[in-house]
This record gives structure tokens, C-alpha cells and sequence, in this order.
């Protein structure tokens, strides 16, 4: 590192930062960046002294890391998991690069797919909340997990529950008149279905062109003629937009986003609806990123219940089914009668 007339070793700059965090006296690293540096360096000056890392040991500075490889997703989960079994695997980590990392999520996947034998490990995989370099709620955005926030996941296809999340439901959670029986709580009931959006194909994932979009514009109008009376436009849209995108139902936070962010969303919901209207309109990049968010409802009907709500159904939702909360989920289902 070159600073001024002096050159610096990397590793000097690395015992300086990590002496500094010590002897100070909030003794608490606030730049992920630094953090994360300095881990990697520690780790790296144990591996060329021989010692054996623990995959714990690695995977700690794994998961601050923002999770854009789905790699280190694997890693992260192999932290989690292995601390949940208490796990003692071990292994001793090579230099970084090469087929190493190819390597390493291979035992990672068979670690996973070994150590977990009495319950399924996708359906409980959870994440640690990290205190270094969490984003705010409304920067997270809403087609993008955040890895460092732990989610409440409702075991699906479980002895535990009784309940397949299947399209065929298996004969031994049923009793002999072929019905399931469920304790629980109806919300709502579903007063009227809209249209069915198909599953969006990957190459539409950005294209503002394809045949689907149409469709949210008839599911606004569809919506609009059917809303409570009494309602502003600007609400509309925006009950609408956070339907559409499944905006917030995954995060605890979601009642706490602010007005400001609301009021964006509207305004981009506007100029999308606008797009739709127009032949010839430019596809600008917020666009896209707004087009891109409402993922969770292809392959989706677009419904209101009987309060008034808008929510998204599955395709063969009719009017009359019940909106239904099992006890132990946080995750409304559709029931039919």
C-alpha cells in the first residue's frame, strides 16, 4: 500500500487495523469492509502456519459477506446447520482461487445432505442476523433476499404439521373421507378472482415487451371497478404495486417503512402503468427494476377478499374460498370449503 513516500506491507496495514480494534475503547469494528479484511487475513496467516480451520471458523466471515454467489449461500448454511447438530467437521483451508471454492461446495452440499437425516434441511435453513453492513429495509430490494436476516420459515410436507405444500397431498396425512383436518383461524373470504398471470419465462426477466405485462394492466383496472368506494388513487396504486411485488410479507420490518418510499413506489408504479398505455414508450432502467420486483405474482391470480383486501391466489382459487391460518404459521392459505 502506497501512502505518501512510504510503501506499506499488507500485512503490517492488517496488524495495525486489527491492534487498533483491540486497544480501542469502543473495541467494535463499524466497516464491514475492515471487518471482513482482517478475518480473511487471519484465516490466511493460520493456513500458512499449518493450523487446521474449522469450517465454523471459516464460514463466521463467509456469511457478513454479501451473498451474491450462490457458493457462499452454501457456506452460509453449512455455518448454520453444522452449529445446530453440533457438528465438529473440519478442514483445512487452501489458498483462495483455483477449483477450490468448486471443491468446497461439494463437501458443503454433502455435509448438508449427511448430517441432517432427521428433519429436511432446505425447509429449516435459517440465517443469523449480522450487526455489520445490514442495509436498511427499504434499500433491501424486494426480489432480493437478505442473507443476514433470519426468516421464519413454516415447515411444509412435515409429520409435524400435516400439511403438503404438494399439488397432490400424500393418503397418509388424510383420513378416510379424503378431507384434511386443520386447526386454525378464517381471516377473510375471497369475494372475486381476476385473470391468471403464467409463470414468467427467464429471458422476460428485464423485457417490458413481453405478452405478460398486459395483464397487470388489466388486473389494475379489474381491481380498480371492484375496490371499496372511498378510496384515493394514489392508495390504490399502492395497495396494488406492494401486491404485485409481495412488497414487505417476508420481514418483520415492513410496517415500519417509511412514507417516503411509499410515495416512490407510487410514482413508479404511475409511470409503469403509463408505459403499458403507451405504444412506443422508453424502457428506462427503474422500469425494468420495478418489472423485475413482481416475480411473485406470475403463475398467480390476482384476488380481493371480501374486506377488501388485494392479495395474490393460487390458479384454481374461486370465489368463496377461505383464507385460512393455520396455528404455528405466519402464512396465510387458501381453503376451499
Amino acid at each position: 500500500i502506497f501512502c505518501g513516500n512510504f510503501i506499506l506491507p499488507w500485512a503490517a496495514v492488517c496488524e495495525g487495523l486489527e491492534a487498533y480494534a483491540h486497544l480501542s475503547d469502543a473495541n467494535n469494528i463499524r466497516s464491514p469492509i475492515v471487518f471482513t479484511m482482517l478475518d480473511l487475513y487471519t484465516l490466511r496467516e493460520e493456513t500458512d502456519a499449518g493450523m487446521t480451520v474449522s469450517w465454523g471458523r471459516l464460514l463466521e466471515v463467509v456469511r457478513a459477506l454479501p451473498a451474491t454467489d450462490p457458493l457462499d449461500k452454501v457456506f452460509a448454511s453449512v455455518a448454520w446447520l453444522e452449529e445446530r447438530i453440533g457438528g465438529k467437521t473440519e478442514s483445512r483451508v487452501p489458498i483462495y482461487g483455483g477449483t477450490y471454492v468448486r471443491e468446497k461446495y461439494h463437501h458443503a452440499a454433502e455435509f448438508l445432505l449427511t448430517q441432517s437425516p432427521n428433519e429436511p434441511f432446505l425447509s429449516v435453513l435459517s440465517m443469523k442476523e449480522d450487526d455489520v453492513a445490514k442495509p436498511p429495509a427499504e434499500m433491501t430490494l424486494s426480489w432480493v433476499p437478505d442473507w443476514r436476516r433470519p426468516h421464519t420459515v413454516y415447515r411444509l410436507n412435515t409429520d409435524a404439521n400435516l400439511f403438503s405444500a404438494s399439488v397432490c397431498t400424500s393418503p397418509s396425512y388424510l383420513s378416510r373421507s379424503q378431507k384434511l383436518h386443520l386447526r386454525g383461524c378464517i381471516t377473510d373470504e375471497v369475494a372475486a378472482v381476476g385473470p391468471y398471470l403464467p409463470p414468467r419465462r427467464p429471458h422476460d426477466k428485464f423485457n417490458l415487451r413481453g405478452a405478460n405485462n398486459i395483464m397487470f394492466a388489466e388486473w389494475y383496472e379489474w381491481a380498480e371497478s371492484r375496490a371499496l368506494s372511498g378510496k384515493e388513487r394514489n392508495e390504490l396504486i399502492l395497495r396494488w404495486a406492494q401486491t404485485i411485488q409481495a412488497v414487505g410479507r417476508h420481514i418483520p420490518s415492513y410496517l415500519a417503512v417509511k412514507m417516503e418510499h411509499s410515495t416512490g413506489l407510487v410514482e413508479l408504479a404511475k409511470s409503469w402503468l403509463d408505459y403499458l398505455e403507451t405504444e412506443g414508450g422508453e424502457q428506462t432502467e427503474d422500469l425494468r427494476q420495478f418489472y423485475a420486483s413482481c416475480l411473485p405474482a406470475h403463475g398467480r391470480r390476482f384476488g380481493i377478499t371480501r374486506r377488501g383486501r388485494f392479495c395474490l391466489l393460487p390458479k384454481n382459487t374461486v370465489i368463496g374460498d377461505s383464507i385460512y391460518i393455520p396455528y404455528g404459521s405466519k402464512v396465510p392459505f387458501v381453503f376451499r370449503k
